[in-house]
């Protein structure tokens, strides 16, 4: 009698085991890009050649608590929650350069665009240095990005502008929505567009300093 309780229950905690793998593995992971999409200049497949400014764009550095795959959510000062199932699909702060620079590229007219670091051929005439000290989502439905930028003479290395951009974008759509789950992907939009009004700031600065 004794050897079968004891097979009665090995086999029990082999089946919750079991059960709590299969749990464990029911909800699949998803993942998520900052984008940027400029107004269509042309054909598909076109070939463009913008002979604008020349810019270096970076470094950019972000908040150490960034530095993760899971998308962080602020629910307070002093609290952040980590998205366990929904997450970045590479490094967060190199396709938060990539999108930059695409934004800068577009905003500034200009093809003449490398990101750091980078051993293009062609000297920048400037470069763009970001701080990025802020960047998630809140519990309240909006997504933040603060960041002091500054914008050095490529050649002369000298600093000719520097400043902060404190920005705010709304994630939550329709009436009800604050009370639904978050939908991770109007989240990742939300942050694509404070990436892209930051590229918006930092080329009206540029355009003014160039046409001195």
């Amino acid at each position: 009698m004794t050897w079968m309780l004891t097979r009665s229950i090995a086999a029990t905690l082999v089946i919750g085991w079991l059960g709590t793998g299969c749990a464990g593995q029911s909800e699949p992971s998803n993942f998520y890009l900052l984008s940027y999409a400029p107004a269509a200049a042309g054909q598909d497949n076109a070939t463009t050649m913008r002979e604008g400014v020349a810019l270096m764009v970076g470094p950019v550095e972000l908040p150490q608590y960034l530095d993760r795959s899971q998308i962080v959510t602020r629910s307070g000062d002093n609290r952040l929650e980590l998205e366990e199932f929904d997450r970045w699909g590479g490094q967060l702060k190199q396709n938060f350069t990539t999108v930059l620079a695409e934004v800068l590229s577009s905003e500034l007219k200009t093809d003449r665009v490398s990101v750091y670091p980078s051993n293009a051929p062609v000297r920048s005439d400037y470069q763009v240095i970001v701080q990025v000290t802020a960047f998630e989502s809140e519990s309240n439905g909006r997504s933040v990005l603060d960041a002091r930028w500054s914008i050095v003479d490529a050649r002369q290395q000298s600093v000719l502008a520097m400043a902060r951009s404190s920005l705010r974008e709304d994630i939550a759509s329709g009436p009800g929505a604050a009370s639904q789950a978050v939908d991770y992907e109007a989240v990742a939009a939300a942050m694509s567009r404070n990436v892209a009004a930051l590229g918006r700031d930092i080329a009206a600065r540029i355009t003014a300093l160039a046409a001195k």
